[in-house]
């Protein structure tokens, strides 16, 4: 055995010469446009494909089949994902300018479950242009990504164009915000996303100030208040506040809706929670007006400040406070009461 050990290491250092040698040298081309070796593919990829699927075992998915989860993750996509995978058809395919290819998705979609998906958009993909989720708090944008994608195959490029519904639009500011929120903040479909319009200035420009900071979580709001100058931000605050406020009428039960009413404006003494109006029926600017939002976007910031993931605000605590005392049912009943309301712009 002894007979083997100067061999082996005179082999080794040999070989580390070689590589620090090459290495110093620059003579290993890194440009994408290379490509990699048939074999360094194989590896990478089945490395990758292993990875992914050992460590989304025990995950589980929600339901993904709700209309306004698509929607949103139409407009993650969109804003974030379209730009190297492309539409249904290609347009705007970039993926063959990188290494490895990005690949697309219509074609790439089925080999792969919910759960699998999930960890790929959340932690993206080492040694590839596919970066990480930017707001890894926000799982609920991921799956709302996952929900689209596997809606991906069921649709041509004109049912795309349709559900980002951006074909009109000029203005690329207006453009940018309308593919989730409408041209005149109201959102694109009931429930999906909250209502900028009529919205106070003040607190639609901190929103975007936060969103812009990383103080506020969202992947997809990040993207695009980063490419925002603070003109541009007053500008788009001014617009949608001036923006009247449809109403949409709530589905839920006047139960339901009673025992909000009486939680936002009386609170829940027992519980040690102030009413809701103390502040969002106050003349601060820096708390949002409620009135006429979505109940499911109501639920899912609520959840988020319970679970200490909202950020945004100075004022944030307050919420976290108060939230941390509701039950599931609670949050509900008030997010269905705010829904219900119809917006009328304070003078």
């Amino acid at each position: 055995m002894k007979k083997w050990v100067k061999p082996i290491i005179v082999f080794l250092l040999i070989s580390g010469v070689i590589g620090g040698l090459t290495m110093v040298s620059g003579i290993v081309p890194i440009g994408a446009s290379g490509g990699h070796w048939p074999i360094t593919e194989w590896i990478l990829s089945f490395s990758m494909e292993r990875s992914i699927k050992t460590r989304s075992i025990m995950l589980e998915s929600p339901d993904l089949n709700d209309p306004a989860m698509i929607q949103r993750g139409a407009g993650h996509y969109e804003i974030g994902c379209r730009h190297c995978h492309g539409t249904i058809d290609k347009t705007n395919f970039l993926g063959t300018k990188s290494t490895p290819e990005a690949p697309l998705l219509s074609e790439e979609i089925p080999h792969w479950k919910a759960r699998e998906l999930f960890k790929i958009v959340k932690h993206g993909v080492k040694f590839t242009g596919m970066p990480a989720w930017p707001s890894l708090e926000r799982e609920d944008e991921i799956w709302d990504v996952v929900a689209f994608l596997l809606h991906f195959k069921k649709i041509n490029d004109d049912d795309y164009h349709d559900i980002i519904g951006t074909k009109d639009i000029i203005d690329p500011f207006i453009k940018k915000c309308s593919i989730c929120h409408g041209s005149d903040g109201n959102g694109r479909l009931d429930g999906a996303f909250p209502k900028l319009s009529g919205q106070n200035e003040v607190y639609l420009e901190s929103s975007l100030h936060s969103y812009k900071k990383g103080e506020r979580n969202s992947g997809t709001m990040e993207l695009v208040a980063h490419s925002l100058e603070k003109e541009s931000i007053r500008e788009l605050a001014r617009y949608f506040s001036k923006q009247p406020r449809t109403h949409t009428k709530s589905n839920a039960p006047l139960e339901s809706i009673e025992r909000g009413r009486k939680i936002a404006e009386e609170g829940i003494k027992p519980q040690h929670v102030a009413a809701c109006i103390s502040c969002h029926g106050s003349t601060n600017p820096h708390f949002p007006d409620l009135r006429g939002q979505p109940a499911g976007y109501l639920r899912t910031q609520l959840k988020l400040f319970m679970e200490e993931k909202r950020g945004g605000s100075a004022y944030k605590i307050l919420m976290e406070k108060a939230v941390m005392k509701l039950s599931p049912s609670q949050i509900e009943d008030v997010s269905n009461y705010y829904e219900s309301l119809v917006f009328k712009k304070k003078n």
